[in-house]
């Protein structure tokens, strides 16, 4: 560090020292506490040795430094509650000044738009009557703008609720469809597990649709032995976490020599993807 760097950061330090209340205070009481060694040592004729013998005999004690820290003290320590204190009793009156203030300015603001309104009509006077059917075209004009929005609006309701309806029964025969394929599926298959819709649906919940079509590609290319299937070792597309995430709800079976096999929650859970990832595709 160079010396003006040192030099800065002290004057720096000193300047943030400085700017405190207590520092500020105190230098304020010792100035006026010591003004005759001030003045004495500023303005005297005498050398400075005299002024520096007379101040060290006649001022120099510890009255002279505890005297104006005592009043630094008090000051900062007093002053606000003393702030506090006037702000409290004059808050009334403060409070009924604004309010007396915002009553004239308000009074004021209706005496001008009175005048405003009586220079308005006498303006309409001298100018002459206004024109009755200039006023009525217009109103007849907003009218019809008014209906064509109105009729507008009423279409736009109509269309609404008209794709309410469609999705209320494409969700119906979406449930619909969803009953009947898990009951084919429970018919079709014979497993201990005995999942219901709703684990089905659970499941479900835990995978995106990405995520299925992957699980599918898997069980044809790895457990079904599908031709055609465009799937690659699992390596290749399926990251480790969907390998442990397949695992973790039990949908397939890691034999450890880089083959897999399906569980019985695994056959549910392939055919239920194909038949929601169907229902998606025809939505």
């Amino acid at each position: 560090m160079s010396m003006k760097d040192l030099i800065k950061d002290i004057l720096e330090t000193s300047r943030d020292r400085i700017k405190t209340p207590i520092t500020g205070s105190f230098a304020l009481a010792f100035l006026l506490w010591n003004w005759r060694p001030i003045l004495v040592l500023l303005l005297s004729d005498n050398s400075i040795e005299d002024k520096i013998k007379h101040i060290d005999k006649n001022y120099c004690n510890y009255w002279a430094l505890l005297i104006p820290l005592v009043i630094a003290v008090v000051y900062v320590i007093a002053v606000p509650y003393i702030m506090a204190g006037l702000e409290w009793l004059t808050k009334i009156a403060i409070e009924k000044r604004k309010s007396h203030k915002g009553a004239q300015s308000l009074f004021d603001l209706k005496i001008t738009k009175k005048i405003a309104k009586e220079e308005f009509e006498l303006t309409q006077v001298r100018s002459g009557q206004r024109d009755i059917s200039e006023l009525n075209d217009r109103i007849a004009e907003l009218n019809t703008q008014i209906e064509t929005q109105n009729t507008q609006h009423k279409t736009q309701v109509e269309n609404y609720e008209k794709l309410i309806e469609g999705y209320e029964e494409s969700e119906i025969k979406n449930k619909a469809l969803l009953d009947k394929y898990l009951s084919e599926i429970k018919e079709s298959k014979k497993s201990s597990e005995n999942l219901t819709g709703g684990e089905l649906m659970k499941i479900n919940s835990f995978f995106t649709n990405e995520e299925k079509k992957k699980f599918i590609d898997f069980c044809d290319f790895f457990i079904y032995k599908k031709e055609g299937s465009g799937y690659e070792p699992i390596h290749g597309t399926l990251s480790i976490d969907l390998e442990r995430k397949f695992k973790r709800h039990n949908m397939i079976i890691d034999n450890g020599d880089n083959t897999y096999s399906i569980s019985n929650i695994g056959e549910y859970v392939y055919d239920f993807f194909k038949i929601i990832l169907d229902i998606n595709l025809n939505a």
